[in-house]
Protein backbone atom coordinates (compact mmCIF):
# COMPACT_ATOMS: atom_id res chain seq x y z
CA UNK A 1 0.00 0.00 0.00
CA UNK A 2 2.73 2.58 0.67
CA UNK A 3 4.55 1.47 -2.63
CA UNK A 4 1.03 2.47 -4.19
CA UNK A 5 0.96 5.58 -2.56
CA UNK A 6 4.40 6.74 -2.81
CA UNK A 7 4.33 5.74 -6.90
CA UNK A 8 1.03 8.07 -7.20
CA UNK A 9 2.45 10.92 -5.16
CA UNK A 10 5.86 10.76 -6.81
CA UNK A 11 3.73 11.26 -10.40
CA UNK A 12 1.89 14.16 -9.09
CA UNK A 13 5.01 16.08 -8.35
CA UNK A 14 6.60 15.22 -11.82
CA UNK A 15 3.26 16.14 -13.36
CA UNK A 16 3.03 19.27 -11.37
CA UNK A 17 6.40 20.55 -12.24
CA UNK A 18 6.21 19.65 -15.55
CA UNK A 19 3.18 21.21 -16.02
CA UNK A 20 4.43 24.22 -14.24
CA UNK A 21 7.27 24.70 -16.26
CA UNK A 22 5.72 25.06 -19.32
CA UNK A 23 2.71 27.74 -17.49
CA UNK A 24 2.91 31.34 -18.79
CA UNK A 25 3.45 33.99 -16.40
CA UNK A 26 2.48 37.64 -16.72
CA UNK A 27 4.91 39.65 -18.22
CA UNK A 28 4.56 43.01 -16.47
CA UNK A 29 6.70 45.79 -16.47
CA UNK A 30 6.63 47.27 -13.83
CA UNK A 31 9.40 49.18 -14.35
CA UNK A 32 8.40 51.05 -17.33
CA UNK A 33 4.39 52.17 -15.30
CA UNK A 34 7.10 53.19 -12.35
CA UNK A 35 9.11 55.68 -15.06
CA UNK A 36 5.81 57.04 -16.31
CA UNK A 37 4.93 57.55 -13.30
CA UNK A 38 7.73 59.28 -12.14
CA UNK A 39 7.89 61.33 -14.95
CA UNK A 40 4.32 62.53 -15.75
CA UNK A 41 2.12 62.35 -12.20
CA UNK A 42 2.49 64.58 -9.54
CA UNK A 43 -0.32 63.43 -6.98
CA UNK A 44 0.83 66.15 -4.88
CA UNK A 45 0.80 69.04 -7.21
CA UNK A 46 -2.11 71.66 -7.98
CA UNK A 47 -5.72 70.36 -8.58
CA UNK A 48 -4.74 69.85 -11.89
CA UNK A 49 -1.98 67.67 -11.24
CA UNK A 50 -3.88 65.67 -8.77
CA UNK A 51 -6.80 65.06 -11.34
CA UNK A 52 -4.36 63.45 -13.43
CA UNK A 53 -2.75 61.55 -10.85
CA UNK A 54 -6.13 60.36 -9.91
CA UNK A 55 -6.82 59.58 -13.82
CA UNK A 56 -3.93 57.28 -14.33
CA UNK A 57 -4.14 55.14 -11.18
CA UNK A 58 -7.76 54.59 -12.74
CA UNK A 59 -6.79 53.74 -16.35
CA UNK A 60 -3.72 51.33 -14.74
CA UNK A 61 -2.83 49.29 -17.41
CA UNK A 62 -4.72 50.94 -20.01
CA UNK A 63 -2.07 53.69 -20.00
CA UNK A 64 -0.80 51.85 -22.54
CA UNK A 65 -2.92 49.00 -23.13
CA UNK A 66 -6.40 48.18 -24.54
CA UNK A 67 -9.09 47.11 -22.12
CA UNK A 68 -9.32 43.26 -21.41
CA UNK A 69 -6.72 40.76 -20.01
CA UNK A 70 -4.74 40.11 -23.24
CA UNK A 71 -1.74 42.71 -22.63
CA UNK A 72 -0.68 41.76 -25.96
CA UNK A 73 -3.20 44.35 -27.33
CA UNK A 74 -1.24 48.09 -26.87
CA UNK A 75 -3.23 51.35 -27.65
CA UNK A 76 -1.47 53.85 -29.71
CA UNK A 77 0.95 55.33 -27.27
CA UNK A 78 1.67 51.19 -26.21
CA UNK A 79 2.34 50.53 -29.72
CA UNK A 80 4.66 53.71 -30.20
CA UNK A 81 6.66 52.86 -26.92
CA UNK A 82 6.91 48.99 -28.16
CA UNK A 83 9.02 50.07 -31.37
CA UNK A 84 11.40 51.81 -29.09
CA UNK A 85 12.02 49.12 -25.85
CA UNK A 86 14.70 46.87 -27.04
CA UNK A 87 14.97 44.60 -25.14
CA UNK A 88 11.58 44.32 -24.65
CA UNK A 89 11.74 43.65 -20.89
CA UNK A 90 14.18 47.09 -20.75
CA UNK A 91 14.73 47.65 -17.12
CA UNK A 92 17.61 50.33 -16.86
CA UNK A 93 15.57 53.27 -15.57
CA UNK A 94 17.41 55.65 -18.35
CA UNK A 95 16.69 53.62 -21.02
CA UNK A 96 12.98 53.84 -20.11
CA UNK A 97 13.01 57.50 -19.82
CA UNK A 98 14.70 58.17 -22.54
CA UNK A 99 12.33 55.89 -24.92
CA UNK A 100 9.37 57.94 -22.82
CA UNK A 101 11.23 61.37 -24.20
CA UNK A 102 11.47 59.80 -28.33
CA UNK A 103 7.47 58.88 -27.70
CA UNK A 104 6.47 61.88 -25.90
CA UNK A 105 8.01 63.72 -29.31
CA UNK A 106 5.64 61.56 -31.73
CA UNK A 107 2.95 63.12 -33.24
CA UNK A 108 -0.59 61.40 -32.32
CA UNK A 109 -1.52 61.49 -36.02
CA UNK A 110 1.59 60.23 -38.16
CA UNK A 111 0.26 61.81 -41.21
CA UNK A 112 -0.64 65.15 -40.13
CA UNK A 113 2.10 66.81 -38.51
CA UNK A 114 0.33 69.75 -36.89
CA UNK A 115 -1.18 66.89 -34.54
CA UNK A 116 -0.47 67.48 -31.27
CA UNK A 117 2.18 64.65 -29.60
CA UNK A 118 1.93 63.01 -27.16
CA UNK A 119 3.74 64.96 -24.90
CA UNK A 120 1.52 67.68 -25.60
CA UNK A 121 -1.09 65.65 -24.31
CA UNK A 122 0.43 64.49 -21.32
CA UNK A 123 1.22 68.28 -20.90
CA UNK A 124 -2.87 68.94 -21.06
CA UNK A 125 -3.16 66.14 -18.41
CA UNK A 126 -4.79 63.66 -20.53
CA UNK A 127 -3.96 60.27 -21.01
CA UNK A 128 -1.51 59.40 -24.09
CA UNK A 129 -3.85 56.40 -25.05
CA UNK A 130 -7.11 57.49 -24.74
CA UNK A 131 -9.51 58.12 -22.21
CA UNK A 132 -9.73 54.68 -20.00
CA UNK A 133 -12.40 52.81 -21.04
CA UNK A 134 -14.51 49.98 -18.95
CA UNK A 135 -13.45 46.60 -19.04
CA UNK A 136 -15.82 44.01 -20.55
CA UNK A 137 -17.62 41.54 -19.23
CA UNK A 138 -18.07 38.14 -20.04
Amino acid sequence: MKKIALTGFTSFVAAALILGVGAQTAQSRPNYKAQFVAKYVKPDGNAEEKTFAELVTKANCQVCHEPGMNRKLRNAYGKELAKLFDPPKETDKKKIDEVLEKVALIHIDEKDPKSPTYGDLLKQHKLPGGEPKAEEKK
